[in-house]
């Protein structure tokens, strides 16, 4: 009884373990794989299934082979006629074989299933490898999509920007206030009149021209009338403009501020000077003031100027701020030498010979001055004051400093160049640093010009009325030598009449014989040698009388040449006269202080 039991126990041990064994990988149908179960975690998981049946499948054969090993003994002890319990077990065993092998069939199939669910998980990896490589590269072509799309958003921006700042410009209006058109109509009025009237009359007319011009100029100039001016110039990039904006914000960081350029070919020459507010105007290229509104210059950005090249537009923008530090004080900030443009060079030098000394700026970082700039210094700024600005100092040691300082020193005495002072500055500097160098410079003195035109006048008008003089005393010694030669040839005609009648007295009619033959005449013997002395007279009279109608005639044509002078002189002296006489009244009705 014990041992059916026992083996009843096994039976069901073995059928339970089998069951289980043989449910378990049957809890999911083969049609239910997702995407998400042929991850990487689920295929672990189904491989370590696959190795727990293995191995059970091996320890159900051992306990199968110890079964049959305990059924052959309870054989043994039944003198070998199986009972119908141990039937019934070798039936069950059976069965269970039977089991197995469908088990082992199912595991071969689950391999089988497994094969081809990562042949087609690798399948469907490779198409996530092709979907995520193109969904990168739609990825990196929508970045330089919107990379570009952001470019040409700017660039149309920038253009309107540019296109509105040029349409201001080719709009703005005069600057029409009737002081300053009396002061146009006035300036002009004398400049004409020098240039007509009285430039012809100087040695070098085109000099007086261009004189009258730029004092025209200069008292159209309101911005640098009366003011010290004051030039930054430098090598382009070197921080002139960064050191002129930093004069403006040092006490107002509101200030509007000068626009800076990457370009040399569009940067534009600007003046700045003290008002009571913020004024912009610019002056263009055909001489006209124009205004123009904040908002406008505030459009003159770096991408306005590197975009368009205002220089055809505007020759220099006239600023003017309520400013302490320019008090009396005009500043010129200027393009900068990049190159050797002879366009740039006189485009700088057309407005720096207005100023009474010149900064130079040069970057620290760039080290010494540079043969453009040494050329430049040399050809057309040679007579200024000039100073040396060594900007961005804070990028430098002072040692390094000291050694950059003593070096530009040196190159501008070598070159012949007179260096006032080396201003170390910075942007963390106070533009005291730089100021005090300013007040230091005096305001150039020029001759008055139209006291020069005066003087000329005067001087003209004194060699014409002493020219005058000399041809008075001239044409009096002239007329002295024709009324002698007058004289002499009444004196000569006296004497050949004298001679004429003593030779007719000396000839006189032959008596012929009987009144025959022609009519001939005789001179007595003792006659003969005064009717010769008197025949050699006349023809010596006939020299005389040849040289002095030579004489004569150059007499005449020179009292003619004198008589022109005369005339000529005459119409000068009235006509200098006349011009230095409405020249005076010009001036005195516009400023009679110009005379002094």
């Amino acid at each position: 009884m014990e041992s059916n039991i026992i083996i009843a126990v096994i039976i069901g041990l073995i059928v339970g373990v089998v069951i289980a064994l043989f449910l378990k990988p049957k809890s999911k149908k083969d049609g239910d794989v997702t995407i998400s179960d042929i991850d990487a975690s689920n295929q672990n998981i189904l491989k370590t299934n696959i190795e727990a049946l293995e191995k059970e499948k091996a320890t159900l054969h051992k306990r199968l082979l110890e079964s049959e090993k305990f059924l052959e003994t309870i054989r043994e002890s039944n003198n070998g006629t199986p009972s119908e319990v141990s039937d019934k077990l070798l039936k069950e065993i059976k069965n269970l074989k039977d089991e197995i092998e469908d088990l082992e069939d199912n595991l071969d199939e689950q391999k089988k299933s497994n094969k081809k669910i990562r042949e087609e998980k690798s399948t469907i990896e490779d198409e996530l490898e092709n979907i995520e490589k193109e969904k990168k590269d739609l990825s990196e072509e929508k970045e330089n999509l919107e990379t570009k799309l952001q470019t040409v958003a700017t660039e149309s921006k920038e253009s309107k920007e540019s296109l509105d700042f040029i349409n201001d410009i080719l709009n703005a209006q005069n600057s029409s206030n009737k002081d300053f058109e009396k002061l146009d109509e006035d300036t002009w009025g004398i400049y004409f009149f020098i240039k007509e009237k009285i430039s012809h009359n100087f040695e070098q007319p085109e000099n007086i021209d261009n004189y009258a011009w730029e004092w025209r100029n200069s008292e159209l100039k309101t911005w640098i009338k009366g003011k010290k001016v004051v030039a930054i110039v430098g090598e382009f990039s070197a921080g002139k403009t960064s050191i002129v904006n930093r004069i403006l914000s040092q006490d107002d960081p509101s200030a509007p501020l000068l626009p800076v350029s990457s370009k040399e070919t569009t940067a534009i020459p600007t003046y700045v000077s003290k008002s009571k507010d913020f004024n912009c105007q610019f002056y263009s290229p055909d001489s006209e003031l124009r205004n123009i509104k904040k908002e406008t210059f505030e459009k003159v950005t770096k991408s306005v100027l590197d975009k368009v090249n205002v220089s055809h537009l505007i020759k220099y923008f006239v600023l003017s701020y309520d400013n302490q530090y320019l008090d009396k004080i005009s500043i010129l900030d200027t393009p900068g030498f990049a190159s050797n443009s002879d366009d740039i060079i006189k485009r700088t030098t057309d407005v720096v010979k207005e100023a009474d000394a010149i900064f130079w700026v040069i970057d620290a970082n760039m080290g010494d001055i540079n043969q453009t700039s040494l050329d430049v210094m040399k050809s057309h700024l040679n007579e200024m004051p000039l100073y040396f600005i060594i900007n961005k100092s804070d990028t430098k040691s002072p040692g390094e400093l000291d050694k950059l300082e003593e070096r530009i020193k040196e190159t501008a005495k070598k070159n012949e160049i007179k260096c006032e002072a080396v201003i170390r500055f910075s942007q963390k500097e106070n533009v005291d640093v730089l100021m005090k160098h300013i007040q230091e410079i005096e305001i150039k003195e020029q001759e008055p010009l139209m006291r020069h035109i005066s003087n000329v006048l005067d001087e003209i008008i004194k060699d014409l009325k002493e020219e005058k003089g000399e041809l008075k005393k001239v044409r009096k010694e002239n007329l002295n030598e024709l009324s002698q030669t007058e004289s002499n040839f009444e004196n000569i005609q006296s004497e050949i009449s004298y001679s004429a009648e003593k030779i007719k007295r000396f000839v006189k009619p032959k008596e012929t014989w009987l009144g025959l033959g022609e009519n001939k005449y005789q001179i007595e013997r003792e006659d003969y040698n005064d009717f010769q002395n008197n025949i050699e007279s006349i023809v010596g009279l006939s020299g005389a009388i040849k040289e002095q109608v030579e004489f004569y005639s150059k007499k005449i044509s020179s009292k003619k040449d004198i008589d022109d002078k005369t005339s000529d002189n005459k119409y000068q002296l009235k006509y200098i006269e006349q011009i230095k006489k409405d020249f005076i009244k010009l001036i005195k009705d516009y400023n009679p202080n110009l005379l002094n």
